[in-house]
């Protein structure tokens, strides 16, 4: 049939394509050897060849030809040759579309089908359907029922086969042959019977009750065909996920059997059905997975792909049901079919523990080398999985990615990996750091422009936020002079970034960009005249608006409008109102890890934009503007009902539009002039409806409601609409779908639709979202504070307050660190009309429940100028710390209880101590600072505790001791209550008992000898990195124990917020740093609470005129004594400070005022001869006699 090459020929590679050269004209040319008589099967098998080989590649054909063609070739039919006549079969098919008048050969494929040759009637009944359309189908219904109980297999299969493609065009007629499709069902041939279950199926699938029905026969009676029972399961699955009855279902139980049987086909479809059955528990997976880990050690690789493939679908929702088969899956790296090792590897890194990552890490290191660019993505993808699964371990993998991106590799390799990089620092601020120094490592030779210019935007993003940004200056001008325009242009925008963030390091910025404006490109000299001129204005607003945030509209709704713009000239200037807002990007985690493929991908139109152009060829919708926000749908109607309604809202400026799409379930109904009334309970106005013409059975429909939104009420923004559809129903036959005549008017109550404040505000992505609250500024502030009764966690208060509003979240504050009990919530977005919106939440958990709620916005219209009210929570947070902040003036407090509690020998009765607890409870004290990411535990019980938002706490409102306000979220201080303290005069030297606060030092040692607080332990902060012991005995003591806690210090924070930070991450919850250390110390309290003699850092700096007296004056430093306690005259100085500070001083005084007049022995402050005056019978220190008296009176001076 072909023609034999030469030996030479295929090794020139020549003669690898006959049909390579082919032209369409000399085809057609060689087709008039069809009317030759006698006929040449070789030949004309040859040119049907040519002519099915360049329709297959796409060459049209036009009418004429074609159909010159087709009726050369029905001549063929003359000819008794087998393979000949086959060609024909298959040629009929593939011309029946662009030949016309193709029925001509109805009579002789009619001939075929009911003729003797068994091999002519197969193919002629597929060739027959396939130019039969729905006229014509009844003429032949007789043979195809024939054909289908046939008991020749071939002629039955393609009898069931063209059945199936006969239902689109004439559903009814097909189904009159179920009789016929049930009886083949019980064939003995495995095809047979295949083909006619389907058949049975499509033609009941949308009777639920008929196909349970045909499910209990078949899994009763069996089935001997393998294709059948996996034909089965999907069945069964799909009812399954339809059905409440889930696993207790007797369907689940045909497909747990079916892994018992024979057909290894059989069995994996039966495992692939239960691993993907929704809500399914560890246990019903258990023995789908023990299947496949059989099929893990198959010798046939088809099952060990199929197996470990579906291991690494189970992995991504059940990691712990795939534990047990890790050694199996181990042995699989090792597999040579790379994709197979690929996929082990990937379910390794989901199913596998923190602590088998290093092992892991290890063995795809000598893994990866052997593998191509497209299985190297999958492992890219799979370590990204398990940064975000482990992040503790994301130093491992960082190393491990910057190896892989030094390596040879395609775009598709190298931007997964980059991908995987900017994830683990988005992910892990930590990590920051070292990923930008891989990063900018990477684009010092970097030759795929895309990568270059997103790694140059996360520098301008995230370097400036760096504890050292100026060192990623050099990376980024080093693209300006060394790289292409998009790169240069790119590493501009980086450039002006950095000077708008540092203020230290603009000079140097407005240099470069000079430099930048003699570039040779347009674009990188536009950009940097643009920046320098911004930069140089100096104002925090103009560099929000035009550098960091840039414009939110829809670019491709901007080009648009603009085209529209140039296309009807007029005077007024372009206004960018009436272009589309950008809708923030929805990130969606994919349900499975597939290999990369080259095929670049079609960029669809977004949803807005379909909805806009929908909307806009409504006549009564072109005046309302530009599309604000499109909602998703809701559903007003259950699935099951005779009629399906959901409904789109169309946000407009001043209108919303409420698309009702609706579908008729009933097949004896034709329903016309379909419209839904809607009753507002607002002051909306019902302006008109747009009905939908005609609603046929199962074809959905659209119709339209236009509500006007009220625009003297601006508080009216939440509204609740009855709805009910009003159609016109004409009867008709369920098979033929003829309606009658006439009809009758009909209603249809639907569920009530509510419009809330998320449908009127539009999500906005704020990159930098400070920059983007400095330029909305604070002349337009609110402060609410709301109940949020219900809810007991924060990562289930923030879900709730981004749905309810809407908006979008910023700087990735949607997600709640793990063990907090406080947290800051950034929204952002754009109300109705052009309004920026921003918000700001901070929540913490507590015994309370309430919220504290605060937006900015910029009112484009002036009713909205009265919103001007403000906040100040006297909460002071700082960003990106995990532990708490003590005051020194706080601290001081806690001193002076501690020391009265252990000194004084008072009788404290419960009754007094619950009575002072309870005055005290009314307001939290402003003193003790909360971070962000407060590291308390909430009550010392441990239960969690309610959502509490912070609020204000006035100088004059009661507060609570500070004892329990410090340590509030830790515990509170054991105190015996009904046993005196008795003085023990040996324990003078030695700490207090019981004390609820550990003072550590974290200097070195000389540092802690020359000078520190009285009571403090040595604790230089080079004792964390030690391997072995890092923590004394008193630390461990302390370390989250009930009613205690750790308070770090040094000279300026600079050793303590570090310490502090690690012994957080090494899980400390009871950690506070005291706030400024020994500088802020010397400044608020300079005696009394330390001893020895402050380094020189620590001193105020001389007032002027007095630098000689002081250079005379020569004071020997005193060393600092090993102390633990304070005396009476330190206890007298630091309630001196304290008043001087507008500390009151009944924080002190408060545990003595019970034991007036008993037998207990003097305190040390009320004896002391030398102060200025006591304080009444109880012989307590007045803290209004020290406030009376001058500095010049105090004894120590």
């Amino acid at each position: 049939m072909i023609k034999k090459f030469d030996k030479k020929d295929e090794e020139s590679g020549s003669g690898s394509n006959p049909f390579q050269h082919l032209e369409k004209s000399a085809v057609l040319q060689e087709a008039r050897i069809f009317n030759e008589t006698p006929i040449n099967p070789r030949r004309c098998l040859h040119i049907l060849t040519k002519i099915l080989y360049l329709l297959n590649q796409g060459e049209h054909f036009g009418t004429t030809e074609a159909t010159e063609a087709f009726f050369a070739m029905t001549r063929l039919f003359q000819s008794n040759d087998q393979t000949l006549r086959r060609m024909c079969y298959f040629t009929i098919k593939e011309m029946a579309n662009i030949s016309e008048d193709v029925i001509i050969v109805t009579s002789s494929l009619t001939k075929d089908m009911t003729g003797k040759e068994d091999v002519y009637r197969g193919p002629a009944i597929r060739a027959l359907c396939r130019i039969t359309d729905a006229t014509m189908l009844q003429a032949i219904e007789r043979y195809m029922k024939q054909a289908i109980v046939d008991k020749v297999p071939s002629v039955s299969s393609s009898a069931l086969v063209s059945s199936l493609h006969m239902m689109k065009i004439s559903y009814d007629v097909v189904k009159r042959w179920i009789n016929e499709a049930q009886e083949a069902a019980s064939s003995d041939n495995i095809m047979v019977q295949y083909h006619a279950l389907g058949l049975l199926y499509h033609l009941r699938k949308n009777d639920r009750l008929a196909v349970s029905k045909m499910l209990n026969k078949f899994t009763k009676s069996g089935l001997k065909s393998q294709f059948a029972y996996c034909m089965l399961i999907r069945i069964a699955s799909r009812l399954l996920r339809e059905s409440e009855e889930g696993h207790e279902s007797p369907l689940f139980d045909f497909i747990e059997s079916c892994l018992r049987n024979k057909h290894e086909m059989v069995i994996y479809e039966a495992a692939s059905a239960i691993i993907h059955l929704p809500n399914c528990t560890a246990r019903e997976l258990a023995p789908a997975v023990s299947v496949l880990q059989l099929f893990c050690s198959s010798p046939k690789p088809v099952l060990r792909y199929a197996a470990v493939r579906t291991l690494n679908k189970v992995a991504m929702k059940h990691p712990s049901a795939v534990t047990a088969c890790n050694l199996d899956l181990e042995n699989l790296i090792t597999d040579s079919n790379r994709s197979i090792a690929t996929l082990a590897i990937t379910t390794l890194l989901k199913t596998g523990s923190e602590s088998s990552v290093d092992r892991l890490m290890k063995q795809i290191s000598s893994f990866v080398s052997e593998i191509s660019d497209e299985f190297k993505v999958v492992v890219v993808q799979a370590i990204s999985a398990l940064c975000q699964k482990y992040p503790r371990k994301h130093s491992v993998m960082m190393t491990f990615l910057s190896n892989m991106l030094r390596d040879d590799g395609g775009f598709e390799y190298k931007r997964a990996i980059v991908d995987c990089i900017i994830g683990i620092i988005e992910e892990n601020p930590e990590s920051k750091e070292a990923g930008l120094a891989h990063l900018c490592e990477f684009i010092e030779d970097c030759e795929h422009t895309v990568l270059a210019t997103k790694i140059l935007h996360l520098l301008g993003k995230e370097g400036p936020r760096t504890p050292s940004p100026s060192k990623y200056i050099r990376f980024i001008f080093n693209r300006v002079v060394l790289e292409n325009e998009a790169v240069r242009a790119a590493a501009v925008s980086a450039l002006a970034k950095f000077g708008a963030q540092n203020e230290n390091l603009l000079p140097s910025i407005l240099v470069l960009l000079q430099r930048c404006m003699i570039d040779s490109d347009d674009e990188v000299r536009d950009r940097a005249t643009f920046y320098l001129n911004v930069l140089q204005q100096r104002q925090i607003a103009l560099n929000a608006a035009y550098i960091f945030n840039g414009l939110t509209v829809s670019v491709p709704g901007m080009e648009k409008a603009l085209h529209q713009y140039t296309l009807e000239p007029s005077e007024k200037p372009f206004d960018m109102k009436t272009v589309p807002l950008a809708t923030a990007p929805i990130f969606e985690q994919k349900a499975e890890i597939a290999l990369v493929t080259s095929k670049p991908e079609k960029v669809a139109p977004s949803r807005q934009d379909i909805f806009q152009e929908q909307l806009a060829a409504i006549p009564e919708f072109k005046s309302l503007g530009p599309l604000f926000k499109s909602s998703e749908p809701v559903h007003l109607t259950e699935a099951e009902t005779e009629y399906f309604v959901c409904c789109v809202k169309h946000v407009f400026t001043n209108h919303i539009v409420f698309q009702f799409d609706c579908t008729n379930t009933l097949n004896d109904q034709l329903l016309e002039r379909i419209t839904v009334q809607m009753e507002p309970s607002d002051a909306y106005d019902v302006i008109c409806f747009i009905p939908a013409p005609s609603l046929a059975y199962n074809q959905p429909g659209m119709c339209y409601t236009l509500v006007q939104i009220p625009q003297d009420d601006s508080t009216a923004v939440a509204c609740t609409f009855s709805c009910t559809m009003k159609f016109t129903v004409r009867d008709c036959d369920p098979n033929t779908g003829v309606p009658e005549e006439d009809g009758y008017d009909d209603e249809y109550v639907l569920e009530d639709l509510e419009v809330t404040v998320s449908d009127h505000i539009q999500k906005v992505l704020k990159p930098n979202f400070a920059a983007a609250w400095e330029e909305v500024g604070d002349d337009f502030e609110k402060e609410e504070t709301f109940a949020l009764s219900s809810i007991k966690t924060l990562d289930e208060a923030v879900n709730n307050i981004i749905k309810f509003l809407g908006m979008q979240p910023c700087e990735r504050s949607d997600k709640v660190p793990e063990n907090k009990n406080s947290h800051t919530l950034y929204l952002a977005g754009v109300y109705r009309g052009g309004c920026d919106v921003l918000v700001r939440s901070r929540l913490a958990l507590g015994d309370g429940v309430t919220m504290q709620y605060l937006t900015r916005r910029i009112p484009q219209n002036p009713k909205y100028q009265h919103i001007k009210t403000c906040l100040d929570t006297d909460y002071r947070y700082k960003k990106d710390e995990l532990f708490k902040r003590l005051k020194v003036t706080t601290f001081a407090q806690l001193v002076i209880q501690v020391a009265s509690l252990s000194d004084e020998t008072l009788e404290v009765t419960n009754k007094e101590i619950h009575k002072q607890e309870d005055g005290d409870s009314a307001a939290p004290h402003p003193d003790a600072e909360v971070t962000e990411g407060t590291n308390g535990k909430g009550s010392p019980d441990g239960t969690p505790s309610p959502i509490l938002f912070l609020n204000n706490a006035g100088a004059g409102e009661s507060y609570r001791s500070t004892l329990q306000s410090v340590i509030s979220g830790v515990g509170e201080l054991d105190i015996e209550k009904d046993t005196p303290k008795k003085e023990d005069t040996e324990a003078k030297d030695t700490p207090y008992p019981d004390c609820p606060f550990l003072l550590l030092d974290v200097r070195d040692r000389d540092a802690y000898d020359q000078c520190h607080i009285i009571g403090a332990h040595s604790y230089p902060i080079a004792t964390l990195s030690r391997t072995m012991n890092p923590y004394s005995n008193s630390i461990l003591e302390y370390k989250n124990a009930h009613g205690k806690i750790i308070i770090l210090y040094d000279n300026d924070e600079r050793l303590a917020s570090q310490a502090a930070t690690t012994m957080c991450e090494r899980g400390f919850e009871n950690v506070f740093m005291l706030s400024g250390g020994l500088k802020v110390l010397a400044q608020k309290i300079p005696e009394g609470l330390i001893t020895g003699s402050l380094p020189a850092c620590c001193h105020a700096p001389a007032p002027s005129g007095s630098a000689r007296k002081k250079t005379s004056l020569k004071v020997p430093l005193a060393r600092a004594e090993n102390r633990w306690r304070f005396s009476e005259d330190n206890l007298q100085k630091i309630q001196y400070y304290l008043e001087e500070e507008h500390i009151p001083s009944d924080t002190a005084s408060r545990f003595s005022r019970g034991s007036s007049g008993r037998n207990s022995k003097a305190t040390a402050m009320r004896s002391n001869p030398s102060l200025p005056g006591t304080a009444g019978s109880g012989g307590v220190l007045s803290a209004r006699s020290l406030s009376r008296n001058s500095i010049q009176n105090r004894p120590w001076k």
